[in-house]
C-alpha cells in the first residue's frame, strides 16, 4: 500500500513538472519525438486512476498542447490523437468534465488559430486531418454531455464554446465524412447523431447559454448553427427522405428548429438601431432570410410528404411569415397554399388548415406579431396564387383567404388597442367585432366563448353591469338543460351542462342587479323556477329563486333609476382606426352622464382627434383626410312599441324603463331657417330637420354602443316644432307636478324654478312670439297647410294654462311661508297669462277651418315616462272610439267637454274646486265657447282616436293618490244643439244623478235642468248665476284673481273609487284631483256623461270604451240650475279684459258657511242665489 501511494505521488510529481522537461528535452530532440514521448506517458497513465492523478494528467495535457510542440505538424498529430481519446474516455464517464472542457477550449483555439491563415478550399492536409481528429474523436460524445447536464451547470458555456468551436473547424468535407462514419455503423447511429445535435441546436435556440449582453457571441453562435442546419440538410434529404426511408419525427424536429431559429428575438433586427443593424447585415447578413430560404427549399423536398405537416407545421410556418421583413414574406407565403392543396387532395377539403390558421393567427396576433402590410401581403399572395393555379377548391380558396383577411384586419385592430385605460372602450369594440366573427363567419364556438369572457371582464372593471350580464347571456345561450358532461377550462370545473347553465345564470342576474336592470333578471329568475319546480325538484333553490324575483319587482316600483343620456358619435378620417373609420355610432351615457363629461371622454380615448363644432354632414374632404375627426350631439331614444301593455292598466315606472331601453331609433333635430331671417322672431321660418337613426342592435347590449345602420330624414314647419315644443314642456310640468303632489316634503325650490321659468318666460316674449309668428291673420293665407299644426298649438297652449293652474294650486299648498309672497307674485302674473292665452286661442266660428282639422288625425298614443316618485300609477291602454257629442240646448250657447271625461279618466279640466270652468269663467254670459280647434265641427258623428294622459285617484281614506294612465284624446269638441225641444227633455232626463246630491248644494240639478232650461229660455242670459259653495274645504282651489276676487264655483268632486268611463266626466290630473290634494274622504262621486248606454232614444255617449267597472248609480235630479257648471259653460272661449277683472264680494254675508281659502291671495268671488229650477 504504501509503495503504490508512493508510486503515485512520483507520477502525481512527473506529470506537474512535465512542462519543464518538455522544454528541455525539445533542445537535443525533434518536436515529433518528443510529442512522441509524451504519448506514450499519457498512455501509460490509466484512465481510471486516482483523482489526483486524472487531475494531473489533464493539465499535463494542457501544458503540452499549449507548448511549442504543438506549432509542429508532426508533433501536433501525435498529440492530438493521444489526447483527443483521452479526452472522449473521460467525457463519456463524466470525469473531471471542467479540466476536460478546458482542454478541449484549448486544442479548439489553437486549431482556429492555424486554420484562420488559409481559406476552407486551401487548407493543408495536415490541419484538414487534425480537425477530422478532433470531429470524429469528440463531437459526438461532446453532444451527449451537453444534452445531460444543465444549463445553469459551471462549465455549460465552456462546453456550448467547445462545440460551437469544433463545428466552425469544420467543412463540407468534414460534415460528409461524419455522416459516411456514422452510417457505417448503422443507420440508427447516423439517425441517432443527427437527432442528438437537431435537439441540442433547438435548446441552444430557445435557451440561449449566453448572456444578452454577449451580443457578438450570440451572433456567432447563430451564424454557426445556421451553416451546421445547411450540413444537417443533406443526410436528412439523402438518407431519410429520397431512399424510402422517410422519417416524420426527424423532419419534424428539423423544421421546428428552423423556426425557432428564424424568430428568436436576438435576430430581429427591428428592434436594433440603425448603426447596429447595418454592422449585422454587413458581417452575417440577414440570417433570418437564409434560413426562411432553407425552410423553403426543405418544403420543396418533401412534395408527397407535406400531408404529415399538417396541421402541426401550420402554426410554426405561420409564425415566420409575420416575421416582419418583406423578403421573407414573400417567400413562405406560398407554403400555405402548398398545404391547402395537400390536404385538398387527400381529404377533399383543407378544414384542418382553415382551422389551425385561425387558432394560431389568434394567439399570434395577440403576442405583437404581424401588421397591416402581412394582411395584405397574405390576401394578394395567396389570392394571386389560387387564381393563377385554377384549382377545384379556387371558390373555397378564395373565400377562406377573404375570411382570413377580415379576421387578421380585427385581431390588429384589437391589439393596438390593448394597453391604456383610455383604449378600455376600444378593446371592448374590437372584443365585440372578434366574437361575432367566430360566430358568423367561421362558427368557431371555443373561440367565441374565449372572447366572450374577455369582453366580460372589460366591462366589469368599467362598472358596466347590464353589459356584463348581456355578455354572459351569449354563452349561456350555447348551453341547455342537459345531462351531459362538460370538461373543465379556467373559468369552470368538470360539470354538467345544467350545472355550468344554472351557474352562468347566477352571475348574469348578479350583474342584471348592480345593473338595476331588473326586467332582465326577471325571465332568468322564472326560467330557474321552473327547473327547480318541474324537473330538478330543488325546493330550497326554488324559494330562494322566488324571493329574490319578488325583490327584483319590488325594486322596479321603489328603485331609484337613472335615465342614461344617449349621443351620436361620427368618426371620419382616414387617421382612425378601421373599426370606427368614417362610421356613426349610438353612444348610451354613463349613469349621470351628460354631453359635456362625455365629449371630454371620447376626447380622452381619441386624443388626436380634432372635435367639429357643428353638426351638419361633413364633406368627402374630411373623410378622405389622413387627419381624425369626431362629431358629437345628443339624441333622444324613441320608445318601441310593446303590445304587452295593450288594454291594461300598467304602472308608470314600469312604462318609465321601456321608455329608454330596448331602443334602436334615436331622432336629433336640427334647426334650419328658410327665407329671410326674422331677428325679433325666430319662430317664424325656424324649420327642424329631424333626422332618425337605427342602430344595429337594441340598447343596451353587449356594448354601450352600435353602429347606425339606417337613417332618415324629416323636415318640421315651424308651427309644428312649436307645438312639440309646448307640448314637452307641458309633459315636464305634469311630471313634476306629479312628483310634489306624492313627495310634498321635498324641497320645493326646483318645483318653484320650473314655475317661475315657464310664467315668466311666458310673459317675457315666448307666447307673444307664437303669436306673433303663427296666429297673425295673414299666417294661413300665406300657408294654408298648416292650419293643423297651428290649431293645434292653441290647444297645446289651452293645455299648458290649465297645467299651470293646477301646479300653481299645488304649490301654493306646499310652499313654505317664506316662498307665499313669490307665489303671490307668480298667480298675479299667470293671471294676465291666461287672460292672453284666451284671447289668443279664440277665433270666430265661422273663420274656423273644420276640413282641414278633421283630415289629421292626433297624435299616437304613447307612453308617458313616469316620474321616480312612489305613487301609483296606471295606464290604459287600448283604442277609442269617440261617439258623437250631444247637441246644445241653444243656438249661442256651446257646452264644451273633453273626450277625455269619456274615457272614464280625469283629466286637467276635472271636476274640482280647482278645474278650468271654476277659474276661466266669469259670471259674464257674453263670452266665447272655450273649445280645442280641432274640433269645431258642427257634425255628431266625428270620430276621434285617442292618446294616452294619466289620471290621479284617491282611496276614501285619503291614501297616496294612484295615476291611472288611460289613453283617451285630450281634446275639446262642439256639442251640437239638439234639434227639438223633446230631444233636448229626453236628453235631460237620461243623464244619470250625482251621488253628492245629499250633501252638496243643488249645483248638480243644473247640469239635469240647465240645458233644457236654457233652451226654452232660448238664451243663457236668463239663467242666474251660481250660488257660493257651503261649507267647502279652504285648500281647494287657488286664486287667480285680484284683491277683490270671490272664490270661483267649485265643482263636484270625482268618485274615490275607479269609475267606469261612462260615469266619469274627466279632466287631466294635474288640475284635476292629482292638484288639489284632498281625497274623497266623504265618498264623493264623479259626474256623469250624461247618456246611459240604457236610455233607448237617446244620443251616443260621448267616448264609449270598454271597462271592467260598472257604471256609477244614476244622480238623482236638483232643483238649482246654473249656467257655470262644468257641463254647460259659456258660450265662447275668448274672454275680454274685463272679464278677469276680480269683482268686489257684495254677498259673501249671504252664505253662513262662506270662508275664504288660505291659499287664495285675494278674497274669493261670491254669487248670488239662482232661483230655483221649475
Amino acid at each position: 500500500m504504501m509503495n503504490q501511494l508512493a508510486s503515485t505521488y512520483t507520477e502525481v510529481t512527473l506529470l506537474e513538472n512535465l512542462q519543464g522537461t518538455c522544454d528541455q528535452l525539445c533542445r537535443v530532440l525533434t518536436d515529433g519525438e518528443v510529442a512522441n514521448h509524451l504519448s506514450n506517458l499519457f498512455n501509460a497513465t490509466p484512465v481510471e486512476s486516482t483523482r489526483n492523478l486524472t487531475r494531473a494528467k489533464l493539465r499535463a495535457m494542457k501544458n503540452a498542447i499549449s507548448s511549442q510542440i504543438f506549432d509542429n505538424d508532426e508533433g501536433r498529430g501525435l498529440l492530438l490523437e493521444t489526447i483527443c481519446t483521452h479526452l472522449r474516455q473521460h467525457l463519456e464517464s463524466r470525469l473531471e468534465l471542467v479540466l476536460c472542457s478546458e482542454v478541449l477550449s484549448v486544442i479548439a483555439t489553437l486549431t482556429h488559430k492555424h486554420t484562420s491563415k488559409y481559406s476552407y478550399s486551401k487548407l493543408p492536409a495536415s490541419l484538414h486531418q487534425d480537425v477530422e481528429v478532433i470531429m470524429l474523436t469528440l463531437f459526438d460524445v461532446l453532444v451527449q454531455v451537453i444534452l445531460t447536464f444543465e444549463r445553469s451547470a459551471p462549465n455549460s458555456g465552456t462546453q456550448v464554446a467547445c462545440m460551437m468551436g469544433i463545428l466552425q473547424l469544420m467543412g463540407e468535407a468534414h460534415y460528409a465524412r461524419l455522416w459516411e462514419d456514422h452510417l457505417a455503423s448503422g443507420m440508427h447511429q447516423l439517425r441517432h447523431l443527427l437527432h442528438s445535435i437537431i435537439v441540442l441546436l433547438a435548446d441552444l435556440v430557445r435557451a440561449a447559454v449566453f448572456p444578452s449582453d454577449w451580443f457578438v457571441m450570440r451572433m456567432v453562435t447563430n451564424y454557426t448553427i445556421l451553416v451546421a442546419m445547411q450540413e444537417i440538410a443533406q443526410p436528412l434529404i439523402a438518407t431519410f427522405l429520397k431512399q424510402g426511408r422517410f422519417d416524420n419525427q426527424l423532419w419534424s424536429c428539423y423544421l421546428n428548429l428552423a423556426v425557432g431559429f428564424l424568430t428568436q428575438p436576438c435576430l430581429q433586427l427591428e428592434r436594433f438601431s440603425q448603426q447596429k443593424r447595418h454592422k449585422v447585415l454587413e458581417r452575417y447578413n440577414d440570417m433570418r432570410v437564409l434560413m426562411g430560404f432553407q425552410i423553403l427549399s426543405m418544403w420543396r423536398e418533401l412534395d408527397d410528404h407535406r400531408l404529415h405537416f399538417i396541421p402541426g407545421m401550420v402554426g410554426p410556418f405561420l409564425e415566420v411569415t409575420l416575421v416582419p421583413e418583406p423578403e421573407l414574406r414573400k417567400a413562405t407565403l406560398p407554403i400555405f397554399f402548398d398545404m391547402m392543396q395537400a390536404e385538398q387532395q387527400a381529404k377533399g377539403s383543407f378544414k384542418q388548415v382553415e382551422t389551425e390558421l385561425i387558432d394560431k393567427l389568434d394567439i399570434l396576433v395577440s403576442e405583437n406579431k404581424g401588421d397591416d402590410e402581412y394582411r395584405q401581403l397574405f390576401n394578394t399572395i395567396l389570392l394571386e396564387r389560387v387564381r393563377s393555379n385554377d384549382p377545384v377548391w379556387r371558390e373555397s380558396g378564395t373565400a377562406f383567404i377573404n375570411s382570413v383577411t377580415r379576421l387578421l384586419e380585427r385581431l390588429l385592430d384589437y391589439r393596438n388597442v390593448m394597453q391604456g385605460d383610455e383604449n378600455c372602450d376600444k378593446r371592448m369594440s374590437c372584443t365585440v367585432n372578434l366574437l361575432n366573427f367566430y360566430k358568423n363567419e367561421i362558427n368557431r364556438q371555443e373561440m367565441y366563448i374565449r372572447y366572450i369572457y374577455k369582453l366580460h371582464d372589460l366591462h366589469v372593471p368599467a362598472g358596466n353591469f347590464t353589459e356584463a350580464a348581456f355578455t354572459l347571456q351569449l354563452h349561456a345561450n350555447q348551453l341547455s338543460w342537459t345531462q351531459r358532461m362538460l370538461h373543465a377550462d379556467h373559468l369552470y370545473a368538470a360539470q354538467t351542462e345544467t350545472q355550468r347553465k344554472e351557474l352562468i345564470y347566477m352571475k348574469i342576474i348578479d350583474n342584471f342587479d348592480k345593473g338595476k336592470c331588473w326586467e332582465q333578471g326577471i325571465p332568468l329568475l322564472e326560467e330557474l323556477a321552473s327547473q327547480y319546480r318541474n324537473w330538478l325538484f330543488d325546493y330550497q333553490k326554488l324559494s330562494e329563486v322566488l324571493r329574490r324575483q319578488a325583490s327584483f319587482y319590488e325594486k322596479i316600483l321603489s328603485g331609484k333609476r337613472y335615465d342614461h343620456e344617449y349621443f351620436r358619435v361620427g368618426f371620419y378620417g382616414l387617421g382612425l382606426p378601421l373599426f370606427v373609420r368614417n362610421k356613426v355610432f349610438i353612444y348610451r351615457g354613463l349613469e349621470y352622464e351628460q354631453i359635456v363629461a362625455f365629449t371630454q371622454r371620447i376626447q380622452t380615448e381619441f386624443p388626436q382627434a380634432k372635435m367639429l363644432s357643428h353638426n351638419t354632414p361633413p364633406d368627402d374632404t374630411i373623410k378622405s383626410s389622413d387627419g381624425q375627426y369626431i362629431q358629437i350631439c345628443a339624441v333622444k331614444p324613441v320608445p318601441e312599441a310593446n303590445p304587452m301593455f295593450d288594454g291594461v292598466e300598467v304602472d308608470e315606472r314600469i312604462l318609465k324603463y321601456y321608455s329608454n331601453n330596448h331602443v334602436r331609433h334615436f331622432v336629433y333635430d336640427r334647426p334650419t331657417h328658410r327665407g329671410p331671417a326674422d331677428k325679433d322672431n325666430e319662430f317664424k321660418n325656424l324649420w327642424i330637420e329631424r333626422i332618425t337613426y337605427t342602430t344595429e342592435f337594441e340598447l343596451p347590449g353587449i356594448l354601450k354602443w352600435f353602429e347606425v345602420v339606417d337613417q332618415s330624414i324629416e323636415q318640421l314647419c315651424p308651427p309644428q316644432y312649436a307645438c312639440e315644443t309646448v307640448e314637452r314642456h307641458n309633459k315636464q310640468l305634469r311630471q313634476i307636478t306629479l312628483h310634489y303632489k306624492a313627495n310634498p316634503q321635498d324641497n320645493i325650490q326646483p318645483f318653484t324654478m320650473r314655475l317661475q321659468g315657464t310664467v315668466d318666460a311666458a310673459v317675457n316674449g315666448g307666447i307673444a312670439k307664437y303669436q306673433d309668428a303663427f296666429f297673425g291673420p295673414d299666417y294661413l293665407v300665406v300657408f294654408p297647410e298648416n292650419a293643423d299644426h297651428v290649431n293645434r298649438l292653441k290647444v297645446l297652449l289651452s293645455d299648458q294654462i290649465m297645467i299651470l293652474e293646477g301646479a300653481l294650486d299645488l304649490h301654493g299648498r306646499i310652499a313654505p311661508s317664506a316662498n307665499q309672497p313669490l307665489h303671490k307674485r307668480l298667480v298675479e302674473v299667470f293671471e294676465g297669462l291666461r287672460s292672453k292665452i284666451r284671447k289668443m286661442c279664440s277665433t270666430p266660428q265661422s273663420q274656423r277651418s273644420t276640413s282641414s282639422l278633421q283630415s289629421t288625425p292626433p297624435p299616437p298614443p304613447t307612453h308617458r315616462r313616469a316620474d321616480s316618485d312612489p305613487a301609483t300609477e296606471f295606464r290604459r291602454t287600448g283604442s277609442i272610439i269617440n261617439s258623437p257629442l250631444p247637441p246644445l240646448p241653444s243656438d249661442k250657447g256651446a257646452v264644451s267637454l273633453s273626450s277625455s271625461s269619456t274615457s272614464g279618466n280625469s283629466s286637467l279640466r276635472s271636476s274640482q274646486s280647482s278645474s278650468l270652468y271654476a277659474h276661466f269663467h266669469s259670471a259674464s254670459h257674453d263670452d266665447d265657447l272655450y273649445a280645442k280647434p280641432q274640433e269645431w265641427d258642427s257634425g255628431v258623428g266625428s270620430q276621434r282616436e285617442s292618446r294616452p294622459r294619466s289620471a290621479f285617484i284617491s282611496d276614501s281614506r285619503g291614501s297616496s293618490p294612484k295615476s291611472l294612465s288611460k289613453s283617451f284624446n285630450n281634446d275639446y269638441m262642439i256639442v251640437p244643439p239638439p234639434k227639438s225641444s223633446d230631444e233636448s227633455q229626453r236628453w235631460r232626463h237620461s243623464r244619470p244623478p250625482s251621488p253628492r246630491t245629499a250633501r252638496t248644494s243643488g249645483t248638480h240639478d243644473s247640469l239635469n235642468t240647465s240645458w233644457s232650461d236654457s233652451h226654452s229660455h232660448g238664451s243663457e242670459e236668463s239663467l242666474p248665476p251660481l250660488p257660493p259653495r257651503v261649507g267647502e274645504r279652504q285648500t281647494r282651489s287657488v286664486s287667480l284673481g285680484g284683491e277683490d276676487e270671490a272664490p270661483p264655483p267649485v265643482l263636484p268632486k270625482r268618485m274615490g273609487k275607479k269609475c267606469s268611463s261612462s260615469a266619469m266626466f274627466g279632466c287631466d290630473q294635474l288640475v284635476g284631483e292629482g292638484v288639489d290634494g284632498c281625497s274623497s274622504s266623504s265618498g264623493g262621486g264623479g259626474l256623469s256623461n250624461g247618456f246611459p248606454a240604457s236610455t233607448p232614444g237617446t244620443p251616443p255617449l260621448l267616448s264609449p270604451r270598454t271597462h271592467r267597472t260598472p257604471p256609477p248609480p244614476p244622480i238623482p235630479p236638483k232643483a238649482i240650475s246654473t249656467p257655470l257648471t262644468p257641463l254647460s259653460p259659456p258660450s265662447g272661449f275668448a274672454m275680454d279684459s274685463e272679464d278677469l277683472t276680480p269683482t268686489t264680494p257684495t254677498n259673501a254675508s249671504m252664505d253662513p258657511h262662506h270662508s275664504l281659502h288660505e291659499n287664495y291671495s285675494v278674497p274669493p268671488r261670491s254669487y248670488p242665489h239662482p232661483p230655483p229650477s221649475p
